[in-house]
């Protein structure tokens, strides 16, 4: 993650969150990405990217994250965003299997 955010200081590229920006899902790489099992580094990426803020209200958030749609990295990172903060509210790790389900796609998408 640090990587990430040292690139996108270094690209001058400025975010209301990290890689929230369409445009800029190229700076993220497959080391930004957290192993798989990793609850600690799992909750971490879920958290740099707010959902909320992003999609402008809970619902808005809230409606993106159930479509599933996982076309674009910033769908994926408000689905596990969400999913993170259910998993709060509930008192679960769930996060940890939504990340693994979403894991090929970010993979995917990553590589182009």
């Amino acid at each position: 993650m640090l990587k990430l955010m040292m690139r996108l200081w270094q690209s001058g590229r400025r975010a209301r969150c990290i890689n929230s920006l369409v445009e800029g899902n190229e700076l993220l790489t497959l080391d930004d990405l957290p192993a798989l099992g990793d609850v600690k580094a799992i909750k971490a990426f879920a958290r740099s990217f707010n959902g909320y803020d992003n999609y402008g209200s809970f619902h808005a958030c809230a409606s993106a994250a159930s479509k599933k749609e996982r076309l674009t990295i910033e769908q994926l990172r408000n689905e596990l965003f969400f999913a993170y903060r259910a998993g709060n509210h509930h008192g679960n790790n769930d996060v940890s299997k939504i990340y693994e389900e979403l894991y090929p796609v970010f993979t995917r998408l990553v590589q182009g």
